[in-house]
C-alpha cells in the first residue's frame, strides 16, 4: 500500500484532499495530512512516504524548502505542487529540484487525482526497476554462502526434498553438486578452543579452516563447505569426473582422504588449531541426514585419545565390529539415528500445520515400530514427544485444561513396558485437540479484532480514522491490518467506514434537528462542501435533497 501525504496551511484544502483520497477506490492509499512543513517532517520521521501533495507557498517553510528536505530524507518520494498563481519561476524551480508535477488549484480535483495516479505508477515502476533488481541480485550473491548453508543444513537434518525440487534449489543457490548422484560427507571438528577467544575470533578461524579445505580439495572435487555449528565444519563433495565410480577405493576418494592429513597440518601450523576429521562413505541425498548423525557419533566415540583423529567411517565401523562393540550393533541397525529428521515436529505444531504434523508423526511411530522391541529407542521417543508437547502447552498456559481433559499421566510417568499404542494414541489425540483449539482461538481472536475495530469506528466517526490511527488502536501495522480485515470480513476497512458514515448521515438527516454542517462534523468531515460531495457520490442526491425527501414521507 502506497503512502500519500497532503500538506497545506489552509485546513479546508488539506482536509478536503485528505477526504478525497481516503475515499478513492482506484488505488490503495494510506493517506496522511499536515498543515505545515514541520508537521509533514514529523510524520515522515515515523514512516516512509511515497507521494506528497503540497502547497508551494506556506509560512515558515515553503513547498520548495520541503522538497529539498524530502530529497535528502526520502529521495524516491514524488512531490506534487499546488499553487493558486501562475508563477513560471516557482514552477521552473520546482521541476529543476525534482518536483513531479505543478498544478493550479483551480484545475480541480480530477487533475490532482490524475497526477497522484501517475506518481503512484512511477513509484511502482521504480520499485521494479532494473537498478533495484540489479542491487537485489548483488545482495543475493553476497548472501549466497549463508543461503547455501541454510538449505544444506536442512538436508542434513533429515528434510525430505524430492529430486526435482533439489535440482531446482541447487541451480538457484549455485550449489556445484549433482542433485541426483551419490554424495560424500566429511566433518572436521575443532578439538579445543582457547578460552580467551571471542565469538568473532572463532568465526574467523572456522572461515579459515573452510578456506584451507577449499584450497587443497576444490581442484579435484566438487565441494561445498559450511559451518555445522560453532565447533564443526562440514563438507559435501563429489568427484569432478562423473564417470568415476563412487567407491571408497576410487582414486578421487583416496586423494581426498590423503589430503585431509595436509589440511590438519596446515590448520595446526597456520591457525594453531587441532582438527579431528572423519570421512564418510558415499550416500544417497535422501540418506544424508542419517550419514551426518552416524559420523558425529563415530567422531565423539573415536579411537585412542580422540584428539586430532583422522579416519573414515569404514575404518571406525570395522574397528568397532571387530571389538564386538554394542554401539556398533546399534549403529548398524540405525535405531537411534532417526529422531533428528523429526525435529521439525515442534515447528509444525507451533505454526498450526495440522496435516504436515500428523504425516510426520505417523512416520515417527512407524520408524519406532520397525526397530522392534527396542526399549532405548522407545524411551528416547517418548521423552522427545513429552518435551515437545510440554513446551507447547506451557507457553500457551494450556496445561491445566489438558490435565482436566486428557490427564498428564502418559507424559509424567513414562513406562516403556506399557502398551506402545497407549502412548501413540494419547499423543495423536492430544495433537488433534491442540490443532482444533488453536483454530478456534485464532477465529475468536479474529472476531474480537473485527468487533474492536468496528466499535472504534462507530464511536470515533468524527475523528481521524486513518489506517495509521486504527493500527495504533489495535497495535498492528496499518498495511497488515488492512489485509487482515479484508481477509476476515471480505471487504476493506475504508468500505466499512464509508458505509457507517452514510448510515449515520441518513439517520441524522432524517431527524431534522441538526444543520448539515453539524452533521458533516459528526461523521468526520471538516467542511460541508466535502460532506456534500461524499454524500452525493454514494446516494446520487445532496444531503439537503435527501432531507427534503424524508420530510415528504
Amino acid at each position: 500500500m502506497l503512502k500519500l501525504l497532503i500538506v497545506d496551511d489552509m485546513r479546508i484544502i488539506a482536509d478536503g484532499l485528505y477526504e478525497l483520497f481516503s475515499e478513492d477506490q482506484r488505488i490503495p492509499l494510506e493517506v496522511h495530512k499536515a498543515y505545515s512543513a514541520p508537521g509533514a517532517f514529523a510524520i515522515m520521521q515515523d514512516r516512509h512516504i511515497d507521494i506528497i501533495v503540497t502547497d508551494i507557498k506556506m509560512p515558515e517553510v515553503s513547498g520548495l524548502d520541503l522538497l529539498r528536505e524530502v530529497k535528502q530524507r526520502q529521495p524516491h518520494c514524488k512531490v506534487i505542487f499546488l499553487t493558486s498563481y501562475h508563477d513560471f519561476e516557482f514552477a521552473r524551480e520546482a521541476i529543476t529540484l525534482g518536483g513531479f508535477d505543478f498544478i493550479l488549484k483551480t484545475e480541480g480535483d480530477a487533475r490532482i487525482q490524475d497526477s497522484v495516479y501517475q506518481a503512484a505508477e512511477r513509484v511502482l515502476e521504480e520499485r521494479n526497476s532494473q537498478a533495484l533488481v540489479a542491487k537485489a541480485h548483488a545482495q543475493f550473491r553476497l548472501a549466497l554462502p549463508s543461503l547455501q548453508r541454510e538449505f544444506l543444513i536442512e538436508l542434513l537434518q533429515g528434510r525430505r526434498v524430492p529430486g526435482n525440487e533439489r535440482h531446482e534449489q541447487f541451480r538457484a543457490l549455485d550449489i556445484p553438486l549433482h542433485p541426483h548422484k551419490p554424495v560424500y560427507l566429511v566433518i572436521a571438528r575443532i578439538d579445543r578452543w582457547k578460552q580467551s577467544m571471542t565469538w568473532s575470533d572463532r568465526a574467523l578461524l572456522l572461515y579459515s579452516v573452510r578456506n584451507i579445505m577449499n584450497e587443497y580439495l576444490s581442484p579435484k572435487v566438487r565441494l561445498v563447505t559450511f559451518n555445522l555449528d560453532t565447533s564443526h565444519v562440514a563438507g559435501l563433495w563429489q568427484p569432478i569426473d562423473s564417470s568415476e565410480e563412487t567407491q571408497e577405493t576410487g582414486k578421487t576418494y583416496r586423494f581426498f582422504y590423503g589430503t585431509l592429513e595436509t589440511i590438519q597440518h596446515s590448520c595446526r601450523e597456520l591457525l594453531q588449531l587441532h582438527l579431528s576429521v572423519i570421512l564418510g562413505s558415499s550416500s544417497l541425498w535422501e540418506n544424508i541426514g542419517d550419514r551426518l548423525l552416524r559420523l558425529k557419533f563415530l567422531l565423539q566415540n573415536g579411537i585412542g585419545l580422540n584428539h586430532e583423529l583422522l579416519t573414515t567411517e569404514e575404518e571406525l565401523m570395522s574397528n568397532r565390529n571387530s571389538a564386538a562393540s554394542p554401539t556398533a550393533d546399534a549403529l548398524e541397525a540405525g535405531v537411534f539415528l532417526k529422531l533428528a529428521q523429526f525435529s521439525s515436529l515442534s515447528g509444525l505444531l507451533a505454526s498450526g500445520k495440522r496435516e504436515e504434523f500428523l504425516d510426520l508423526y505417523e512416520n515417527l511411530i512407524t520408524t519406532v515400530k520397525m526397530a522392534g522391541d527396542h526399549v532405548g529407542l522407545r524411551l528416547e521417543t517418548l521423552h522427545f514427544l513429552a518435551h515437545l508437547f510440554l513446551v507447547y502447552m506451557n507457553r500457551r498456559q494450556l496445561i491445566p485444561a489438558i490435565s482436566e481433559k486428557f490427564g498428564l499421566e502418559p507424559i509424567l510417568n513414562i513406562k516403556p513396558a506399557l502398551d506402545w499404542t497407549i502412548y501413540t494414541n494419547y499423543y495423536r489425540d492430544l495433537a488433534l485437540y491442540l490443532f482444533e483449539n488453536v483454530t478456534t482461538d485464532q477465529k475468536n481472536h479474529s472476531d474480537r479484532l473485527v468487533q474492536d475495530i468496528e466499535k472504534y469506528i462507530v464511536e470515533h466517526l468524527h475523528t481521524d480514522l486513518s489506517l495509521t490511527r486504527l493500527g495504533e488502536h489495535v497495535h498492528l501495522n496499518p498495511t497488515y491490518l488492512s489485509r487482515l480485515y479484508k481477509q476476515i470480513t471480505g471487504k476493506g476497512i475504508s468500505d466499512y467506514i464509508m458505509e457507517t458514515r452514510i448510515e449515520k448521515s441518513k439517520l441524522l438527516l432524517a431527524r431534522q434537528d441538526k444543520r448539515i454542517h453539524e452533521i458533516a462534523l459528526e461523521v468526520g468531515y471538516q467542511s460541508g462542501i466535502a460532506f456534500t460531495r461524499f454524500f452525493r457520490k454514494i446516494m446520487n442526491v445532496s444531503p439537503q435533497e435527501y432531507r427534503d425527501m424524508q420530510q415528504e414521507r
